[in-house]
């Protein structure tokens, strides 16, 4: 299997190719999936080469039984329900050889979904219950700005450092009215990817705007805690009536089969910054 870096998640330690999205999504891993410590192992070298730019690789050799279905479940429940049931894997030490290292293990999903995200060995050896799962993506930006008392001043801060790449990409862009709308994106889960793309469509017919993304590992508040391909999703857009860029993204946002029928509210769904606060 050949993978362009383009074919690879970024976040992760590991080379995780987009092709395990699913298995990311609900951090469920599958019979037979087979993953390595670095793009190398996907490069168009041969085997013969690879094998010796190859640390390590972990071969899922029984997964986690499918148990009881979850009611009414959505991305975080069924998340977080497989990331503590077990499998078996097996960790090959490279290059491998008739006399090379390989460990049959029992861990969890939680544990293998945290060696690619991590890089860190030891957490195969860690107990489930030391192992925090990531946030989740969706709430990215709430957590960037909710003022709960203990944290009001770190989420200032962070929101700050947001505002101002964001500031610096309108003054790029020359936009002359400059209202932001920062959401939270991940090309991993659905419901964000359609979230964004029916933004995409929507406010091509009304405004002039521009779409960039700022990595959580370039903010140093949710550095290391959300999940690991979770970005903020900016949109500038252009226009003197705030008050129309409002109402026109709530009403994108509230026919989106993505929105619940209580997201009525844009905050829910993003930050929205007027022009000329």
């Amino acid at each position: 299997m050949n993978c362009s870096r383009s074919d690879l998640y970024d976040g992760f330690r590991w080379a995780v190719p987009t092709a395990f999205r699913n298995s990311l999504a609900t951090c469920s891993f599958n019979e037979g999936a087979m993953l390595y410590d670095t793009p190398k192992a996907y490069s168009d070298e041969v085997w013969a080469i690879k094998n010796n730019l190859i640390n390590y690789s972990i071969q899922v050799l029984k997964p986690a039984n499918t148990g009881t279905e979850l009611q009414n479940p959505d991305s975080e429940s069924i998340f977080l329900s497989n990331w503590t049931k077990n499998i078996t894997v097996c960790l090959y030490t490279h290059p491998i050889t008739p006399t090379s290292e390989r460990k049959q293990l029992q861990i969890t999903n939680g544990q293998l979904f945290s060696l690619l995200w991590k890089g860190e060995k030891s957490v195969l050896d860690s107990s489930t219950l030391s192992i925090k799962p990531p946030k989740m993506t969706i709430k990215l930006v709430s957590d960037l700005t909710e003022r709960e008392e203990n944290s009001r001043v770190q989420k200032t801060i962070a929101l700050e450092e947001v505002m101002r790449r964001v500031l610096i990409a309108g003054d790029d862009s020359q936009q002359q009215n400059p209202n932001v709308f920062i959401m939270p994106f991940d090309p991993v889960f659905d419901i964000l990817i359609q979230k964004s793309s029916k933004l995409n469509i929507e406010l091509a017919n009304k405004f002039v705007f521009q779409v960039f993304d700022i990595n959580v590992s370039e903010v140093e508040l949710v550095r290391n805690t959300h999940f690991p391909t979770a970005l903020l999703r900016c949109f500038i857009i252009d226009s003197d009536s705030s008050y129309e860029v409002q109402k026109v993204l709530q009403d994108i946002l509230q026919s989106s089969k993505s929105a619940s029928i209580s997201s009525t509210n844009l905050a829910r769904h993003g930050k929205f910054i007027p022009f000329a606060l």
